[in-house]
């Protein structure tokens, strides 16, 4: 149960990651 927890977690941070590297790339590019 905390394996399937961590994979979640996991999977969030990195669709967080990818959130936030596309707004910088955004503001980059103004």
């Amino acid at each position: 149960e905390s394996l399937q927890y961590l994979h979640d977690l996991s999977i969030f941070y990195t669709l967080q990651h990818i959130s936030t590297a596309l707004n910088v790339a955004r503001i980059l590019k103004k």
